[in-house]
């Protein structure tokens, strides 16, 4: 990585320092002759090249630049790392959160079930509760109402009975008398 950053950096002087020297080159008038022929660029570059990476000044600057760009690196990996880690952190919460979630929903489910259950439960019992008072009512209130036409029949029957036999008895009475006194106060 630091020989790229070199490479780069050697390259882009180079270049830069191409490009400022061209121009004096290029209005420099160049003799042509026949038997002449023009440099090659290549050898121009290499030449200049060769007195860049000569240059101690030029060096020392890429050295500084490269620790700065090194240091400079290392800063913003911190930075990175420190926001994704912040980033990290509310991830695995949020995994954390998402994976109990359905647990969470479960159990509620499972309380509701049964609150729902016991609430019907009661409301069943309570219902029940009221039919069974109101029929037994109902049937309490029809036997009681029989048993006392019964009773009343019965009390009528006794009546006509008692009735019955005072009658009979007073005319045995009567009888007895007439027989056995003559003063009788039953005539």
């Amino acid at each position: 990585m630091k020989i790229k950053h070199s490479f780069i950096l050697f390259l882009t002087i180079a270049l830069l320092v191409s490009f400022c020297a061209a121009p004096i080159a290029i209005a420099a008038p160049v003799p042509l002759l026949a038997e002449e022929a023009p440099p090659l660029p290549s050898n121009s570059f290499l030449d200049k090249w060769d007195r860049l990476k000569e240059d101690a000044q030029l060096q020392e600057l890429f050295e500084r630049d490269l620790e700065k760009s090194i240091v400079i690196r290392a800063q913003i990996q911190n930075e990175v790392d420190r926001a994704f880690s912040h980033t990290t952190t509310l991830l695995n919460a949020l995994i954390g959160v998402l994976t109990f979630l359905p647990v969470l929903a479960a159990v509620g489910i499972w309380f509701i079930r049964r609150s729902v259950i016991n609430q019907i439960t009661s409301e069943i019992k309570k219902q029940l509760k009221e039919e069974v008072e109101k029929q037994l009512e109902a049937d309490v209130t029809a036997e009681l109402k029989q048993q006392t036409a019964i009773f009343k029949q019965e009390i009528e029957q006794l009546k006509a009975e008692f009735a019955d036999q005072l009658a009979q008895l007073k005319r045995s009475a009567s009888q007895f008398c007439r027989i056995h006194f003559e003063n009788c106060p039953l005539r």
